[in-house]
């Protein structure tokens, strides 16, 4: 895109769908882009990256004064069309699913990782902190934030979520038996009926 310049108090912008170029598999491609704003905290998302402050640096392919980042700017999600043979898989999780300790989290996330190792698109619906008891209610932004991007259901569900339910205090059996219940049948509705369940990972130094 050439460029586009949005409402101040907050704006949601959708570029032109950039048809004619194949992605290739199992290539890796980057995401580039620039914004200038006035002095303000903007919203930044868990995902690698690396990030510049010197704006020549926009389209220079390898500039020197890159540095890695854990949150990139702003809150940006691609929509691809992909060939009707490849599965999209859905990894519904927390910080584990989003990879926050990796150098570049979400890249070396462990659903963009088995996602490769397996030959599936991954569809990372994580928040980072967030348990299964924040998952209850269908009608959540959790739930609904892609249901017009990408109309599209996938094909099938990892669920790894639950991690931050265990380690809530107070927490019980029945609660994590009833909010995965429920969640499962949210999933089933939102989502699709494959739904593997994963062993809640462990964590580091718990």
């Amino acid at each position: 895109d050439s460029g586009f310049i949005t409402n101040a108090s907050g704006y949601e912008y959708i570029s032109p769908w950039i048809a004619g170029t194949p992605i290739k598999a199992y290539t890796t491609y980057m995401l580039t882009g620039g914004y200038t704003c006035a002095a303000q905290n903007n919203a930044a998302m868990v995902g690698g990256g690396w990030v510049t402050a010197d704006a020549a640096d926009w389209n220079v392919t390898a500039p020197a004064s890159l540095t890695v980042t854990q949150k990139v700017p702003l809150y940006i999600w691609l929509e691809l069309v992909i060939d009707g043979r490849v599965k999209v898989i859905a990894y519904p999780g927390d910080s584990l699913a989003s990879g926050v300790s990796a150098r570049l989290p979400v890249f070396d996330s462990f659903p963009n990782r088995h996602a490769l190792a397996y030959g599936h698109i991954p569809t990372i619906y994580a928040n980072s902190g967030t348990t299964m008891a924040e998952h209850l209610d269908s009608a959540h932004p959790r739930w609904t934030r892609y249901d017009t991007a990408t109309p599209a259901r996938p094909d099938g569900v990892w669920w790894e979520m639950g991690s931050n339910d265990v380690f809530t205090p107070g927490t019980t059996q029945a609660d994590l038996q009833s909010r995965l219940d429920t969640c499962l049948t949210i999933t089933r509705q939102k989502l699709s009926t494959n739904i593997g369940l994963m062993t809640v990972l462990p964590r580091l130094n718990a």
